[in-house]
């Protein structure tokens, strides 16, 4: 009996000595998920004032167009896209609105369109994207015949200096006009820096397209300087030696506490003297008192019977 108990002693012993030699390693779980952040672009969309419908639906038709177009952006890249809108009515630009709409045509010119927005925001602050949404065509009757949305060719400057596009306010079309969206914000990536952005890129080309974007997500006009994204957690661990317990703290005798002194109460101070009464008005003198005294004699006669 005493020899498997030695074996099983000395083969515990040499598993402990093994693990503590190892030099400390970083492991991961599988069951860890990887951590992504997710790559923001800011859109500013302006509303034409050819758009005769409420702030409400105007909002939930543009909901819709950016979940379309986000869609379709994370299944191309499988990468988190975080699309960032503002809305604002085309009456707090009205120089723009002017310059757009000059002769009163009912169709937008794109490439007209898209460079009187690019010069009236050239020298402002501005996010990744301005977008105006409009009711009227886009059309140049050759090449462009109505439609749903629009962006030079030459604009290859999302991350950069931004994009200015064009969408047309189609409801009941959002599916259309969000691949739209996909499609300019895909297009207008910079084939110099990311050169195979349109042949769905994985590994290191995958790596290039993520660090270009990186360099998305400018500022509202009304916000601050972009902030620096802060570096997502670790998702690895390191095994380390526990170190030793602290020695045990002796514990410390209680102070005595003092007791509260009371206060000794004031005595009470004598009255004053109270003064004496004022005199009275003397007595009357009594009448005097006659010393002389009387002596009264009895005299007894006792009579005898014969």
């Amino acid at each position: 009996m005493g020899t498997p108990c030695w074996s099983l002693c000395l083969w515990l012993w040499l598993m402990y000595a093994g693990v503590e030699c190892l030099p400390n390693v970083r492991l991961r779980s599988r069951q860890e998920p990887e951590v992504q952040r997710a790559t923001t672009i800011t859109i500013q969309f302006y509303i034409d004032n050819t758009i005769n419908e409420t702030d409400e639906n105007i909002k939930k038709w543009i909901d819709m167009v950016i979940l379309w177009a986000k869609y379709d952006l994370q299944q191309y890249f499988e990468i988190q896209f975080e699309l960032l809108t503002r809305i604002t009515s085309g009456k707090e630009e009205p120089d723009l609105m002017n310059k757009l709409h000059p002769y009163g045509h009912q169709y937008l010119e794109p490439e007209t369109a898209i460079h009187t927005i690019t010069d009236h925001f050239k020298e402002k602050k501005h996010p990744d994207i301005v977008c105006l949404v409009t009711d009227y065509t886009i059309s140049n009757w050759y090449s462009v015949i109505k439609a749903y949305g629009y962006s030079s060719e030459q604009a290859k400057t999302l991350c950069e200096s931004g994009v200015s596009m064009l969408l047309a306010y189609a409801p009941s079309q959002e599916t259309l006009v969000g691949k739209m969206l996909y499609a300019m914000i895909l297009n207008s990536m910079n084939t110099d820096k990311v050169p195979k952005v349109h042949l769905s890129p994985v590994g290191d080309d995958l790596k290039k397209v993520e660090e270009y974007l990186g360099e998305c997500g400018k500022p509202f006009p009304d916000e601050g300087e972009k902030p620096k994204p802060a570096p997502p957690p670790s998702t690895t661990t390191t095994t380390e030696k526990p170190a030793p317990p602290a020695p045990p703290v002796p514990p410390v005798e209680p102070t005595p506490t003092e007791e509260p002194t009371t206060p000794t109460p004031e005595q009470p101070q004598p009255p004053p003297p109270v003064p004496p009464p004022p005199p009275g008005p003397v007595p009357p003198v009594p009448p005097p008192v006659d010393n002389t005294t009387t002596t009264t004699t009895t005299t007894t006669t006792t009579t005898t019977k014969a």
